[in-house]
């Protein structure tokens, strides 16, 4: 029996797919289609990615979660989208770094030419303890199932960080209409309980529109060379900077390896 605390993972499609609105969803018989693994607790399995389709043909989607030494990126795939089946080896994991909450996966550049340089991907967690979004860059081995960074130290939970504010739990798609990716968050006020229950709302969830995105734009098979556009309203100037390179604080003087905000166009 199922614990009433228990993540599971399940899929509802729209009643209406005409409905430019899709105000009414149902959920399919396939439910549920993911389950806590052996050796991750039963509340410790949520927020998956969007699925995106391989080279293969198949369907893959990732899903954060924790064993009692890591945080892990599990990842699963699928030939309908219906049944999926979880794959032998993590996409990625993080050493004493606890639970990965709303990973997100995704490349860089839907364009890049076959026999090019190595397609980059970003990799996106949320750092539960710290309550902090952490993101890097790297490859993806589609038969590995494995996601390597380009820089160790620049991994997540040690590197950039996708917003020095109050900006969490970071989810995105792709939007192939305007060649965009759009993302979207959770921002926290800092009022106490009494004030929320007197304001009758706590908390709100804010999209980034373009230009207000991740803008990547990258030249080489090293992962230097990006574009970024400052978030206007939520960050310190920030002019340019390289990945692996450094930023200066323009409020404080001071050196900054982690800049703060990528910006997805």
């Amino acid at each position: 029996m199922l614990s009433a605390l228990e993540q599971l993972q399940c899929i509802a499609v729209p009643a209406d797919p005409s409905d430019p609105l899709l105000r009414e969803w149902v959920k399919v018989p396939e439910n549920p289609i993911a389950a806590h693994p052996p050796g991750v607790g039963e509340q410790d399995f949520r927020d998956p990615s969007t699925a995106w389709q391989q080279s293969n043909g198949t369907w893959a989607f990732t899903i954060g979660a924790k064993t009692e030494d890591a945080g892990i990126s599990l990842l699963y795939t699928s030939t309908d989208l219906k049944k999926w089946e979880l794959e032998e080896k993590l996409l990625h994991s993080g050493p004493h770094f606890g639970m990965w909450e709303c990973v997100d996966f995704f490349k860089v550049d839907h364009d890049v030419p076959t026999g090019s340089d190595p397609q980059k991907y970003v990799f996106k967690i949320s750092h539960f303890d710290e309550k902090r979004d952490y993101y890097t860059i790297g490859t993806y081995d589609e038969d590995a199932h494995k996601f390597t960074p380009d820089h160790e130290g620049l991994d997540v939970g040690l590197g950039h960080k996708f917003d020095y504010g109050k900006y969490y739990a970071a989810k995105s798609f792709f939007d192939p209409v305007k060649n965009r990716r759009i993302n979207w968050a959770w921002v926290a006020e800092s009022c106490t309980q009494e004030m929320d229950i007197e304001n009758g709302w706590s908390s709100i969830m804010v999209r980034c529109p373009s230009p207000h995105c991740i803008l990547w734009s990258f030249s080489t098979s090293d992962s230097a060379n990006v574009g970024w556009v400052r978030f206007e309203g939520f960050l310190s100037n920030i002019l340019s900077f390289t990945l692996a390179g450094s930023t200066k604080d323009s409020h404080t003087g001071q050196q900054d390896r982690h800049p703060p905000h990528p910006v997805a166009n």
